[in-house]
């Protein structure tokens, strides 16, 4: 076997193990490209395709190119569903950023951050009844935060557990909504 072929095959190995860690690649397209190119491979090896190694090289690029950049096409999840995920865990994300400036900043500028996130989350569309009620229960909980942050009262200690034990349901229901969205036999994203 030619050393590029090995190495066409190392590669196309390499990125077999590119859906362990990122979920979303997860899906029969991926895998089924793979296996593909790794047949075109061994097939150019086997017919002694000349320029074996710029044609084995190509292709291996080819694969690499499209699932490092344009990766939508092989997504276990729906677009519309992965955009959505998306903008909610940028809010999330936000959000937690922002929790962690909350003795840096002025309670009227967290305020007004705060505000601004939760109309960001209004002004995303879920896709589906599961991902709204998600949507819905946390515009509800971030809103009962403001409305405490706004009455600028100290909390008990219930309740700020209370908020903390919802904003872990709601952390969970995430990752559940994630996991039945996703599935390996989708059709088509």
């Amino acid at each position: 076997m030619a050393p590029t072929t090995l190495v066409a095959l190392a590669v196309l190995g390499c990125l077999a193990l590119l859906p362990l860690p990122y979920w979303m690649l997860r899906s029969w397209r991926t895998y089924g490209l793979l296996i593909g190119a790794a047949v075109l491979v061994g097939l150019a090896e086997l017919a002694a395709l000349q320029p074996q190694p710029a044609l084995q090289t190509g292709l291996v690029a080819g694969v690499g190119w499209a699932l490092l950049t344009r990766n939508e096409s092989f997504w276990a999840m729906p677009r519309a569903d992965r955009r959505f995920v998306d903008d909610y865990a940028a809010i999330r994300t936000d959000l937690k950023a922002l929790g962690e400036t909350v003795d840096t900043t002025s309670p009227a500028e967290y305020e007004d951050r705060f505000s601004e996130l939760i109309a960001r989350l209004e002004r995303i569309h879920p896709p589906s009844a599961d991902w709204a009620a998600l949507k819905r229960d946390t515009e509800e909980d971030l809103r009962r935060r403001l409305s405490a942050m706004r009455a600028g009262t100290v909390l008990p200690d219930e309740e700020v557990e209370a908020f903390k034990r919802e904003w872990k349901e709601l952390d969970d229901q995430f990752v559940v909504l994630i996991r039945r969205k996703t599935t390996f036999w989708l059709l088509w994203p």
